[in-house]
């Protein structure tokens, strides 16, 4: 091989050069601290410490070589420069091809929402309008209550919570007590009533003209 040719003597330093958005090696030189050399840290540069004092690398100029004064801070020089070469591999890494991993558990069959075959968006048309209830659609409701728009029970009477706040007052100017709004035969004879006034709405209005 070649011979060794002295470039410089100086500190050894791994710089951040945001501008250039890279690191790079560079020697400066001392006292004046001068920049005398440099390198940018490249993925495939093959960074070596062949002795624990000299380190050897590929540069733009064929291979380059650091002669350490200190071995401890060679050390960590060379760790600091691995570290930055390791995670700048990482990001040059091609991205691993998804793999499509097939799910016997998971089948169109088990899922009603799911056609069972044919590609998404095909052409096929859709026919519009609702679908039809079959009997077997349709159950029984359970719970069932019936309850007026006005707060009236056919088996509880007028509930006071839900009472409508212009009835509240129609029936205490007429004298009707909570009692009696709650027995079931008074109450369905004052909902009666209302109901052949035309509703609610009818007597709150009626209410209304009559101030």
């Amino acid at each position: 091989g070649g011979a060794w040719t002295k470039r410089g003597c100086g500190v050894a330093c791994l710089v951040r050069d945001s501008p250039r958005r890279s690191y790079f090696i560079r020697l400066y030189g001392m006292p004046a601290g001068r920049l005398l050399w440099e390198q940018e840290l490249q993925a495939q540069m093959g960074y070596e410490a062949p002795a624990p004092f000299f380190h050897t690398f590929c540069c733009e100029e064929g291979r380059a070589g650091l002669n350490f004064a200190d071995e401890a801070e060679a050390a960590a020089f060379e760790e600091r420069v691995q570290e930055r070469l390791r995670r700048r591999q990482q990001r040059a890494a091609p991205p691993l091809p998804a793999v499509p991993i097939a799910n016997p558990d998971i089948t169109a069959s088990r899922y009603r929402g799911l056609p069972a075959s044919g590609p998404p968006g095909g052409t096929g048309e859709r026919k519009k309008g609702r679908k039809k209830l079959s009997k077997a659609d349709i159950g029984a409701p359970s719970g069932f209550k019936h309850v007026g728009h006005i707060g009236w029970d056919p088996n509880n009477g007028f509930d006071m919570a839900a009472l409508d706040p212009d009835l509240r007052a129609l029936f205490s100017r007429a004298g009707i007590s909570e009692a009696q709004l709650a027995d079931a035969e008074t109450s369905r004879l004052i909902y009666d009533f209302i109901q052949g006034q035309g509703g609610l709405q009818a007597v709150k209005e009626e209410m209304r003209r009559q101030g």
